[in-house]
């Protein structure tokens, strides 16, 4: 007989875990299963898969019967019947972005906010805390980070972060954070990396219009107008992540500075591109200081 491959030893030590694993949650007593991490779902049923839509970058991370899909613990699936087992809200939907399977996530739960009861039993959190507000738009998509003191979310009515109490939240609204205007756009809706750079293209107004790109990979646009300035922030991939903004007119919380939905980082931010006469020091080639990007001002810790 041909000696084994390493890959077929790993495979079958893979299995064998696999089978261990099953093998003791079948030996356990009911009970003792569920004081082992089984939830209750929120109409009732027993969601047996503890790390089900945690982030995961390989099947070894989730439960038994859970695959790492589009950066989650979950499982692709072909109908609803397939998501049986995860929750008594589980469907089968495509997720958005670079997720273009059919994956089990959370069935929608209305309308943020909602009075409906069903509503109130999947939204966990107060509507002021999601970033997305559909299950699919979590999926297959890049979120900023979290604030420290505060755990990334993800239930029947899309993900975000919780509050943070020791980290200023939202010093500004959307609409107070846009420099210039004060058109409340979705998070969803906001425009990407190449639109927005084809709207600098087409500015006639005094605002300096720069972008270029992180040390982490992620892009950038920055405007100044000499009292406002805002940093948008996007993903390698151009999507939007995020938005900052420095005035001069300073409040109490965040010294004048503030971020939407949650602060970006951006370390080593790089001019990469100037439209038109920039002006304020801003050169291709040199490096500028966006707000929030390389964490909270001095002045709050």
């Amino acid at each position: 007989m041909a000696p084994s491959r390493p890959a077929d030893q790993a495979r079958r030590a893979s299995l064998a875990r696999r089978s261990w694993r099953l093998a003791l949650f079948i030996a356990l007593p009911w009970g003792a299963a569920l004081a082992c991490g089984g939830e209750t779902d929120a109409n009732g049923g027993i969601d047996t898969n503890t790390n089900w839509l945690r982030t995961c970058s390989d099947d070894i991370e989730c439960d038994l019967g859970s695959t790492c899909s589009c950066g989650r613990c979950t499982r692709e699936c072909t109908d609803d019947a397939d998501c049986t087992g995860y929750s008594g809200t589980a469907v089968c939907a495509a997720g958005t972005g670079e997720c273009a399977s059919l994956v089990c996530m959370p069935a929608s739960g209305g309308e943020l906010g909602s009075a409906s009861e069903a509503s109130e039993a999947r939204c966990t959190h107060p509507p002021t805390d999601y970033t997305l507000g559909t299950p699919a738009s979590c999926f297959g998509r890049e979120l900023a980070e979290c604030p420290p003191g505060s755990e990334p979310f993800f239930d029947g009515c899309g993900c975000g972060c919780g509050v943070a109490p020791d980290y200023p939240r939202r010093c500004r609204s959307a609409c107070e954070l846009a420099a210039g205007d004060c058109a409340e756009v979705p998070f969803e809706e906001m425009p990407d990396y190449t639109t927005t750079l084809a709207e600098f293209d087409q500015s006639g107004d005094f605002a300096s219009r720069v972008a270029g790109e992180c040390s982490n990979g992620r892009l950038f646009s920055y405007t100044n107008n000499g009292t406002t300035s805002e940093a948008r922030f996007f993903s390698a991939d151009g999507e939007f992540l995020g938005l900052s903004t420095s005035t001069d007119d300073v409040d109490s919380v965040c010294w004048g500075k503030g971020y939407w939905p949650e602060p970006v980082r951006c370390d080593g931010a790089t001019i990469t591109r100037v439209f038109g006469d920039a002006g304020f020091g801003l050169v291709e080639g040199e490096s500028v200081s966006l707000p929030w990007a390389e964490g909270p001002p001095d002045p709050l810790f």
